[in-house]
């Protein structure tokens, strides 16, 4: 009897045993990872979700309220500090610049993250209704400031509106939700989150005839 020769581009098989080590490290890391895990897929699901609301009929009809309601806090802000200014709308104008308040601009999408983190993160649901609370009312507040800092940027320094609006403003946006996300955490859980795997706490701008929209 001829012994079969192995083809030259044949590989051998490995092991059964290397395999089920894989296997083996995998399931210990996924044990001891869980809670991280569910957080992340929960996380992105829920964000996934909420950016669809954004396609409903109703939150078209909620939107303009929203952005009215934020147009005339930065009106009263702006008043505040001086500035003679008036609402119109969704925009704010004063004698010699405006700023409009779209739809794209509403902040609504820091939000949407900040009540994905809440609800996927294994808590009670009063710390959640405490976080979707805070952060809806931190959101809207940075929106105001946000608007009313605008107007003054660009009636008195319209140079650098550009650069307040797309980049300052962006980063800063980005900076407080973050802040926010991390000390909601740190409260929930006093300092010791996802890391071990465990949770502790399930317990437009106008000048003259010119529209900027934000």
């Amino acid at each position: 009897m001829k012994a079969r020769r192995r083809p030259r581009n044949a590989r051998p098989a490995p092991p059964a045993g290397r395999s089920a080590g894989l296997l083996d490290r995998a399931l210990t890391w996924y044990s001891g990872q869980r809670v991280l895990v569910l957080f992340v897929v929960k996380f992105l699901v829920l964000l996934a979700a909420l950016h669809a609301l954004s396609l409903a009929p109703w939150f078209s009809r909620f939107l303009p309220i929203y952005l009215h309601s934020v147009t005339c806090g930065a009106n009263g802000l702006a008043h505040l500090f001086g500035e003679s200014s008036e609402v119109v709308g969704s925009t704010l104008r004063s004698t010699t610049f405006g700023v409009t308040v779209g739809p794209a601009c509403s902040a609504i999408e820091f939000f949407w993250f900040i009540a994905a983190v809440v609800l996927a993160f294994p808590a009670t649901w009063r710390a959640r209704a405490l976080g979707l609370l805070l952060g809806a009312c931190m959101c809207a507040l940075l929106n105001v400031v946000r608007v009313a800092s605008l107007l003054f940027v660009g009636a008195h320094a319209h140079s650098i509106f550009d650069l307040a609006h797309e980049e300052i403003w962006s980063v800063l946006l980005v900076f407080f939700t973050t802040l926010f996300v991390a000390a909601w955490i740190h409260w929930l859980t006093g300092g010791d989150a996802l890391v071990s795997g465990q949770a502790n706490g399930c317990v437009s701008g106008c000048e003259g005839g010119l529209k900027v929209d934000l």
